[in-house]
């Protein structure tokens, strides 16, 4: 069934539309736009129309993620909506090796040595785009580059966070991108009740940060994660108890470290009636599909993770976050909190 897109949706394309309209075959404005929408506004429906637009205008698209599940979830989308526009992939994790559909969906760690093979394209979006200069920073810069004097491609940034730790926003001079476009806030969602309300439940447990070792700009690892499972057990039984009396049945556990994690799936094992599951960079790939799928499919109350599910990840039925960790950083704690706000 084909959705039409919400106000907020709606106006971040016309603005959109707007930044990259020509007036008497004369762009009016130059430049690389990006689009904010916080987590949960829908940004795979804004990508899936923005893409339509360029296909309709006889034009061919690139969208580029940084990892396989915001691939599945905006490719997803697109077919949601578009049932008969062929599209394609191009992503090792899943096995998709696509170059000439009219859109691809592309993992920047497969295809940034491969602009050439994609052919002239109009547009390049880029999901989550606070991430560029951040992650992978020569694979974004290459390809972006690449792209441009292949075809002088525009590059569509869309995310929920425009600014990073010791940049500032991403967009101006000498910026990733030339200019915000469009910004849909949270308090504008939350009014028109389009993602859910969040509030803050009491707790008892504390980790002071004080005097915590520093490198460039973040709580150096190694001691914040000390720090924090000294308390682990002490939060780990309010988590519990918050569940329970709250009647929560999807909780995401954000923790510091590894060993931190396998400390706090161990206690919730131990005070609680419910299994916990972890995921992290060593997982392998069958252990994060299982246990991500026993999470999103209902079967799993409890998830732990170590920094790997900040970003993308599409869970509408999580009801509680539970912090085990600190940061400097204003987008990642957003983006933190982001993964519960989604109807």
């Amino acid at each position: 069934m084909r959705f039409e897109p919400y106000e907020h949706q709606a106006k971040s394309l016309e603005d959109l539309y707007d930044y990259c309209r020509k007036l008497n075959g004369i762009t009016t404005k130059k430049g690389d736009p990006a689009l904010v929408l916080p987590t949960g506004s829908g940004k795979s429906l804004v990508i899936a129309e923005a893409v339509r637009k360029v296909i309709e205008c006889g034009k061919r698209a690139l969208v580029l993620h940084h990892n396989a599940e915001l691939i599945s979830q905006n490719s997803a989308a697109y077919a949601r909506q578009f049932r008969t526009v062929n599209f394609g992939i191009n992503c090792a994790g899943l096995g998709r090796r696509d170059f000439h559909q009219g859109v691809v969906f592309c993992s920047i760690q497969s295809v940034y040595q491969k602009a050439e093979q994609f052919g002239a394209r109009a547009v390049v979006f880029v999901d989550e785009c606070h991430l560029i200069n951040t992650l992978d920073e020569t694979m974004f810069a290459k390809f972006l580059s690449d792209m441009k004097h292949l075809s002088a491609a525009r590059v569509v940034g869309l995310t929920a966070t425009p600014y990073r730790m010791g940049l500032g926003l991403i967009a101006g001079p000498g910026r990733p991108f030339s200019h915000i476009a469009h910004t849909t806030t949270i308090p504008e969602l939350i009014q028109a009740e389009k993602i859910s309300p969040v509030r803050n439940a009491k707790t008892d447990v504390s980790v002071s940060m004080d005097g915590c070792a520093m490198n460039r700009g973040e709580f150096v690892l190694e001691e914040m994660s000390s720090r924090f499972s000294i308390a682990t057990e002490a939060a780990v039984e309010e988590i519990v108890a918050i569940a329970e009396r709250e009647n929560r049945k999807h909780c995401l556990i954000f923790t510091t470290s590894v060993s931190n994690a396998e400390l706090t799936a161990s206690l919730i094992r131990k005070v609680s009636n419910d299994d916990a599951r972890i995921v992290c960079g060593m997982s392998t790939p069958l252990e994060r599909a299982t246990n991500l799928g026993l999470f999103c499919g209902g079967d799993l109350r409890y998830l732990v993770n170590v920094n790997v599910l900040t970003t993308g990840f599409d869970a509408p039925h999580i009801d509680l976050i539970a912090v085990l960790r600190a940061t400097t950083s204003p987008g990642l704690f957003a983006q933190i909190c982001g993964r519960g706000f989604r109807k």
